[in-house]
């Protein structure tokens, strides 16, 4: 399983937008300068986003985008599902009569298991637990995110 680059940078885009005040609308462009996002990906992404209810655009002059609920209610299950669809350790996973050996494999059952951990981790895992730093692309900082308007 890979999660892919778009899943990591929607990742990158609400870690950036949770660390504004509740409301606050950033430009697009500057969530991916300090977000290390190359611009061309960002429609997509926000796309995405937008439709399963994690960000909102605003248009406008001051417009932007930010987070439509509280990091605190934002699993990272729900940014790579909105993005990449299910994350899934083997395609046996999802669609089980796709093997020929199915549930009777030697190995059916650690895939089920690592799967479930899997699932577990990234469901209960908030964007309002991750600790990155989305600043001036230093990598590290005491005052993470994107800073005004």
């Amino acid at each position: 399983m890979l999660i892919t680059k778009q899943a990591d940078y929607g990742i990158r885009v609400l870690i950036c937008l949770s660390h504004l005040s509740p409301g606050q609308v950033v430009p697009m462009k500057e969530v991916a300068r300090r977000a290390h996002i190359p611009s061309s990906f960002m429609p997509k992404i926000i796309s995405h986003l937008t439709n399963r209810g994690l960000i909102i655009t605003e248009r406008g002059k001051s417009g932007g985008i930010r987070l439509a609920k509280k990091p605190e209610e934002i699993s990272i299950y729900e940014v790579v599902e909105a993005i990449d669809g299910p994350p899934l350790l083997n395609v046996c996973m999802s669609r089980p009569g796709e093997c020929p050996l199915n549930t009777r494999c030697e190995v059916y059952h650690m895939w089920r298991k690592a799967q479930d951990c899997l699932d577990t981790l990234l469901r209960e895992t908030r964007l309002a637990q991750v600790k990155v730093a989305c600043n001036d692309g230093e990598g590290t900082s005491s005052s993470p995110g994107v800073q005004g308007s």
